[in-house]
C-alpha cells in the first residue's frame, strides 16, 4: 500500500465502514484507485495545476474484466473546485483514443471488482449542442442508476447527456478495438448490443389479428400446453422445468434469447404479472442495491436529526409534524410504512402510518408496538427512545384511532427531501435496519473457525434479523441483509 493511509479509509470513503462502526474488507480496486496523489486518503502531496494539466503525478491503477483503467481522481476527490466531490472513480482506458485526443474517459463504481461481469453504459456528451465526448460508466447494472451517477459527479443542472448506449462487456471491447471512438456512439450500431429482451416466442402465444400476443401457455398434468392445448415440444418443457416456472402459472411467455434478463413472464393464481429473472441478473440487481444501500447509510443521520427536528416544531402543522415522526420511527425500527389498502384487506395488516392507539403503548422511555404486520405476522416491538415516547405521549391516541395523521407516499416524499436523493425508497430504511441490526449481532459473536460454525453464525444472523423485522430468515438474508457484512469473518 506504500503511503496510502489504512485502509479502513479507504472504506469510510467509498461507504463501507460506517454501518454501526463495524470494520469490513476494502475491495482491492478501491484501494489501488485511491493511490492516486489525489486522494485525500494518502500522505503524497497533492499535485499542482500544472502537474494535472500535464498528467504528470502518481495515479491509481485497476484493471477491470480486462481493461487497463488509469484513476486520475478517486471518489472523495475534486476534479474541478466547483464540482462536488467524486461518486465515483475517474479515470481513462488505457491505450485508447477518445474525442479530445487524450484516452477515453471512464467512471467505475465503488466496490466494483476485477472479475466485474456486468456491461458497460456509454454516453455520448454533448456541450453547446454538439457531441464532445464519451464517458463510460462501468459498473452500474441499469441505466437509471448509470445516468444518476453521471449527473451526480457535476455541478446541479448540468445536463450533458445526449444519449446513454448499453453495450456487453464484450461489445465495448471490440468498439474500443475496432469502432470510432471519436465520433458519437449512437449511430455506430453494429456495435450495439442493447440489453432488451427479444421477442417473446411466438410458439406459445401467437399474434393475434391486432399484432398483440394472445393467451400463452399453462400447464396441464405436469405437461406445459399451448393456447390451444397442445402440448408444447420436448426443449421448450425442459426449459420451463429448468427454469423453474411455477406449474400454477397461465398464460406463460417464454424468451427466446437465452441471455435475456427476464426469460419468463406470466400471471399467478391472483391474475397479476410475474416474471422469472435469471440468477446473474438477481445478482447483479442485489450488488447495486447493497451498493446504494451504502450511499444511503451516510445519508441517514441527516435524515434522523431532521426528522426530529421537524417532529418537534411547533410552527408546523400537525400532519407535516406526524409524517416527520412517522419517518424517524420507521428509521429507528424498521417497520413496513403501511397502507390503507392493507387495513381494509380480509386480514387487517398495519404498518407505521396506520398504527392505531391499541397498537402502542408507552412505559417511561420505551415504546412498546404489538399489531398485525402483512401477511398476518404479529409484531412487536421495543424501541427505547425518549423523544419519541414522549412525543406518542402528548398524542394520547386511543382505541382504533390512528397514532399519524400521514401517508405512506408523504413519508417517501419526505425521505426524498431530507436525503437529498429522489431515488430512496421508504424499503431503504427497512432494508438498512436489517443490515445495521445485522452488524450488531456479528459485533457479539465469536467468529466461526470452520464452515460448519459460519453456517450456523450466518443462520443465527438471519434468524435475529427477521425476528426484527417480521419477516422470514430466508427474506432476510437474500434482500435485507448487505453480504459485506460478513466480511469480518473473513467471507
Amino acid at each position: 500500500m506504500g503511503v496510502l493511509v489504512a485502509k479502513k479509509q479507504v472504506l469510510v470513503a467509498v461507504g463501507w465502514a460506517t454501518y454501526g462502526g463495524a470494520v469490513l474488507k476494502a475491495v482491492p480496486t478501491d484501494v489501488a484507485a485511491h493511490e492516486a496523489a489525489t486522494s485525500h486518503l494518502n500522505l503524497k502531496p497533492q499535485p499542482t495545476e500544472a502537474q494535472k494539466e500535464a498528467g504528470t503525478y502518481p495515479k491509481g491503477h485497476v484493471r477491470i474484466a480486462g481493461l487497463p483503467i488509469t484513476i486520475e481522481n478517486p471518489t472523495g476527490s475534486h476534479r474541478r473546485p466547483e464540482w462536488p466531490p467524486l461518486t465515483a472513480h475517474y479515470g481513462y482506458i488505457k491505450r485508447t483514443e477518445g474525442a479530445d485526443g487524450d484516452h477515453v474517459d471512464v467512471f467505475l463504481r465503488n466496490g466494483t471488482t476485477s472479475d466485474y461481469k456486468g456491461g458497460v453504459y456509454v454516453i455520448d456528451q454533448w456541450v453547446d449542442g454538439a457531441f464532445d465526448e464519451h464517458k463510460c460508466m462501468v459498473g452500474w447494472y441499469d441505466e437509471d442508476s448509470a445516468r444518476r451517477a453521471y449527473l451526480g459527479n457535476y455541478t446541479p443542472g448540468w445536463d450533458g447527456i445526449h444519449a446513454i448506449t448499453y453495450m456487453s462487456m464484450e461489445a465495448f471491447k471490440a468498439w474500443l478495438e475496432e469502432g470510432d471512438t471519436t465520433a458519437s456512439i449512437v449511430k455506430q450500431e453494429s456495435f450495439h448490443e442493447l440489453r432488451k429482451d427479444g421477442e417473446w416466442n411466438e410458439a406459445l402465444h401467437p399474434r393475434a389479428e391486432n399484432g398483440q400476443f394472445g393467451e400463452g401457455a399453462s400447464q396441464r398434468e405436469g405437461v406445459w400446453v399451448d393456447h390451444k392445448g397442445k402440448a408444447l415440444d420436448a426443449a421448450t418443457q425442459a426449459r420451463l422445468k429448468e427454469l423453474k416456472v411455477p406449474p400454477g402459472w397461465t398464460n406463460v411467455k417464454l424468451n427466446p434469447d437465452p441471455n435475456a434478463k427476464t426469460p419468463v413472464k406470466g400471471k399467478d393464481s391472483k391474475g397479476r404479472n410475474v416474471y422469472v429473472r435469471t440468477a446473474a441478473y438477481n445478482a447483479a440487481k442485489s450488488a447495486e442495491k447493497f451498493a446504494r444501500l451504502r450511499e444511503f447509510n451516510d445519508r441517514m443521520p441527516t435524515v434522523q436529526a431532521t426528522a426530529l427536528k421537524d417532529m418537534n416544531d411547533p410552527k408546523l402543522s400537525q400532519g407535516q409534524r406526524d409524517t416527520a415522526a412517522a419517518t424517524y420511527l420507521i428509521s429507528k425500527t424498521g417497520l413496513r410504512p403501511g397502507s390503507d389498502t392493507d387495513t381494509r384487506a380480509k386480514v387487517q395488516a398495519f404498518g407505521a402510518t396506520t398504527l392505531q392507539g391499541r397498537h402502542v403503548a408507552v412505559e417511561g422511555n420505551d415504546v412498546k408496538l404489538a399489531f398485525v404486520g402483512k401477511k398476518g405476522v404479529d409484531i412487536e416491538h421495543t424501541l427505547t427512545d425518549k423523544r419519541m415516547a414522549a412525543y406518542l405521549t402528548d398524542k394520547g391516541a386511543k382505541g382504533t384511532t390512528r397514532v399519524f395523521d400521514t401517508t405512506q407516499s408523504k413519508v417517501l416524499g419526505y425521505l426524498k427531501t431530507t436525503s437529498g436523493d429522489k431515488a430512496f425508497k421508504t424499503k431503504d430504511m427497512r432494508t438498512w435496519q436489517g443490515t445495521v441490526t445485522a452488524i450488531k449481532t456479528i459485533a457479539k459473536m465469536p467468529v466461526p473457525t470452520t464452515e460448519k460454525e459460519y453456517k450456523a453464525a450466518r443462520a443465527h444472523v438471519a434468524n435475529v434479523v427477521s425476528s426484527h423485522l417480521g419477516n422470514t430468515p430466508v427474506m432476510a438474508l437474500k434482500a435485507y441483509i448487505d453480504p459485506a457484512v460478513f466480511s469480518k469473518w473473513g467471507r
